[in-house]
């Protein structure tokens, strides 16, 4: 048996964030093949709705199975309409759970990463109970920059992960109540 919340939804002033699913497998497509995407996180080989919905099926659902976190897709609440990612990830080669995200070209510029971001970083320290969070970004990604600078996050180092050989810029930020030697005190129950 997993020992795990049971994976959530989170909603914000203007958004709805739901478990990425099979659902988003046509907007998947759209997202990963956005030409930002292509330059700082790499081309996936989704070239379909079906590459999508198998791409979600062996990358995504283990995940949130396994640990009751992953990806995120957030929704714009006036016209629910499928906007950006967020999420939790483990990674190979990172210290710590990695927060990452994207939206769709047409969405920049409102805000809506960082609100999405702020929601998922609040459930990863209150709900999941993680101590540490990380992120990575290509150096020229200043929008990546900016977001994760605002929720706090502090650049440490250059590193490389395994299986990439570009340089990429490493964040850090700890849950507000941990201690080295103790778990996170008296966490927030999920509201």
């Amino acid at each position: 048996m997993n020992d795990h919340p049971a994976p959530i939804t989170l909603e914000t002033e203007r958004l709805w964030l739901r478990p990425t699913g099979i659902q988003d497998a046509a907007f998947w497509l759209q997202l990963v093949n956005s030409p930002k995407w292509l330059r700082h996180v790499g081309d996936r080989q989704v070239r379909t709705e079906e590459d999508a919905r198998q791409y979600i099926r062996e990358r995504m659902e283990p995940q949130l199975s396994r640990y009751g976190y992953g990806n995120f897709t957030f929704l714009h609440k006036p016209d629910g309409r499928e906007v950006g990612v967020c999420g939790l990830y483990k990674r190979d080669g990172l210290d710590a759970v990695d927060i990452g995200f994207a939206i769709l070209p047409e969405w920049e510029g409102r805000g809506l990463t960082r609100e999405a971001a702020r929601a998922v970083m609040d459930a990863a320290f209150r709900v999941y109970r993680l101590p540490l969070l990380c992120a990575i970004t290509t150096p020229e990604n200043h929008a990546s920059r900016r977001i994760l600078e605002s929720l706090g996050m502090s650049f440490l180092r250059m590193i490389r992960i395994p299986g990439d050989d570009a340089d990429l810029r490493y964040y850090e930020k700890r849950h507000p109540d941990f201690r080295d030697d103790l778990q996170p005190e008296n966490p927030s129950p999920a509201q």
